[in-house]
């Protein structure tokens, strides 16, 4: 046996693996999954100390031998698969994860007791790891590609090279009906192989995961605004620039909202009522009627950014959101809000969108508050 596949080097080597995830767990113990890839890495671990028993002076019985080490191996790889899901907040398929399992080892058992086989039992378990490496691609490509694009590539490449060696397994097997039924040393090997490099693989889509995630919550936190949730004047700016980037000969419309005597709420209620005000109001905007962005401006003021759209669309789209927050007012209060609404100009800066916007909106005030003003109609 080389040094690769030495009992003590495999000991060594996993244990560190996961000595190194136990302190990233511990570093990022509140990030969502990642008890399940540490359950996971402590399943792999077990699996590959008890196919050293001898090593470790352990006398099993070989069907438990046998059950041993299979069962916490492949339970591993799904737990993996559940703390993806739990990772993005999607909903863990555990009747579909249970019922794989749960056929697995059912089949198992036959080939272990009724119809020993080692045979089908490594084609068995190697069937069960293509399945679980194409369903966790698979869910990578639809739920990662965007949000997670260095994960999703990461996880292409090593889950796609684990599948060719599964395949590769497949093909060195002995067919059941041979004499002996015994599974080919190179094919053992392959499995040794993929059982060992798992716990590091582990660690690596882990730190990869954290990587990005805490990227993205900085992202998230410099561009956007803690009260209420949207977007801040920079996610905004970004927003209407990528705009402008991508289009060259249209038009759009920016509509500033700000709350009628807001000053006056905050005197008389407190600070704390009108937070929940413009939360309130965060809220009503959204959804919008037609494609765009709804920003917190500063203040109590609001910033709505409507692409592709005259100014008579959005002067009614501004109606319908005036109207609606008439109608729909935070329990016990009275509160509405004014609008102005000008064009924005893919060519033009929005500095200047801004100060039409903004007159306008001072002409709503001017005129009695609760109402929608237009740049084009000012005096």
């Amino acid at each position: 046996m080389s040094v690769l596949f030495d009992p003590h080097a495999l000991i060594t080597i996993n244990l560190v693996g996961m000595l190194t995830m136990l302190l990233l767990w511990l570093l990022n113990r509140e990030t969502p999954g990642v008890n399940y890839l540490l359950l996971a890495a402590t399943l792999i671990i077990t699996s590959l100390l008890l196919l050293l028993q001898d090593e470790l002076w352990l006398r099993l019985p070989p069907w438990l031998w046998i059950l041993s080490i299979n069962l916490p191996y492949i339970s591993a790889l799904w737990l993996v698969t559940a703390g993806l899901y739990r990772f993005l907040a999607r909903p863990i398929p555990w009747s579909a994860i249970g019922g794989i399992l749960l056929c697995y080892g059912l089949a198992l058992a036959c080939f272990t007791w009724i119809q020993p086989s080692p045979v089908h039992r490594a084609i068995l378990t190697t069937a069960t790891l293509v399945v679980n490496m194409v369903w966790n691609i698979h869910y990578a490509h639809r739920w990662m590609r965007q949000r997670y694009p260095y994960t999703y590539r990461l996880m292409l490449i090593l889950g796609g090279g684990i599948i060719v060696l599964l395949l590769w397994r497949l093909s060195l097997l002995p067919q059941p009906q041979q004499p002996g039924n015994t599974v080919a040393s190179p094919a053992m090997t392959l499995l040794f192989f993929a059982m060992m490099t798992s716990n590091h693989l582990l660690t690596l889509l882990f730190v990869s995961l954290s990587h990005e995630k805490k990227s993205e919550q900085l992202i998230q936190a410099a561009t956007h605004d803690p009260l209420t949730g949207l977007l801040n004047r920079r996610g905004m700016q970004l927003a209407i620039e990528r705009w402008q980037q991508a289009v060259r000969a249209t038009s759009g419309a920016v509509i500033l909202v700000d709350v009628d005597h807001f000053k006056r709420i905050n005197d008389t209620l407190g600070h704390d009522k009108g937070d929940d005000i413009l939360v309130w109001l965060a809220q009503m905007l959204q959804p919008l009627p037609v494609v765009g962005h709804v920003s917190r401006h500063g203040g109590e003021e609001f910033l709505l950014f409507l692409p592709d759209i005259d100014l008579s669309d959005a002067a009614a789209v501004a109606e319908q959101l005036r109207q609606r927050l008439q109608d729909h007012p935070p329990q016990g209060l009275s509160v509405t809000a004014s609008f102005g609404v000008a064009t924005l100009n893919a060519a033009s800066p929005l500095r200047a969108a801004l100060h039409e916007a903004d007159l306008a909106l001072y002409q709503a005030k001017q005129s009695g508050r609760n109402r929608v003003e237009v740049a084009s109609s000012l005096p």
